[in-house]
């Protein structure tokens, strides 16, 4: 992966948990700001067609990168629970849900909404025709909060992995029907982002 838009980088989770170390692996492609597709794989980290989809279109994308294709920034988290794939038990992966909370991983988000109303962040800021501004107050008002969450010294890991993942998504513009072929046709060889 040695095109020249290609980046990668490791995202450290952070959490009380003790005795082990968690990261994230982001591989990035095309532009380094501006619109944004974030696709993540493998969440429920047992479920593996979705990271063997992630690996063949990070190679695409690769082969794209090194022609000047990618016209827009594209995040790609190949598997999204690393807490999940280091779980197994008699032998067998084990990665729905969190072997010290019980919790599926793809469940009990924070309610982000609620924090920002409370917090009063957009009160008095929205205009009511202006969809552009509307979305950019929003995703700054998710960023920071979710950036002050993060500080917490006594967060879970659990929680910290999925601070991490809603400050990438929140990022994005781009919705998603169909992952390989659409990101093929949509996102790689076209200058408009598809929604």
């Amino acid at each position: 992966m040695s095109a020249p838009g290609y980046r990668s980088k490791q995202i450290p989770i952070r959490g009380a948990d003790f005795g082990a170390q968690y990261s994230l692996t982001v591989h990035e492609f095309g532009p380094t700001e501006g619109e944004t597709c974030y696709i993540q794989a493998s969440l429920h980290a047992d479920e593996l067609p979705g990271m063997l989809v992630v690996h063949h279109l990070v190679k695409m994308l690769d082969d794209a990168e090194g022609q000047n294709a990618i016209k827009k920034r594209i995040q790609i988290v190949p598997y999204a629970n690393p807490i999940g794939l280091s779980q197994l038990l008699l032998g067998k992966h084990v990665g729905r849900f969190n072997f010290n909370s019980g919790v599926n991983f793809n469940r009990k988000y924070i309610d982000m909404t609620s924090k920002i109303i409370k917090a009063k962040t957009l009160e008095g800021r929205l205009k009511k025709e202006d969809i552009a501004h509307n979305t950019a107050l929003i995703r700054s008002a998710l960023s920071a909060e979710l950036e002050e969450m993060k500080k917490d010294p006594c967060i879970k890991t659990e929680e910290a992995l999925k601070l991490e993942l809603l400050s990438m998504a929140c990022t994005c513009i781009v919705g998603f029907r169909g992952l390989y072929l659409y990101a093929r046709r949509s996102f790689v060889y076209s200058t408009e982002w598809s929604i």
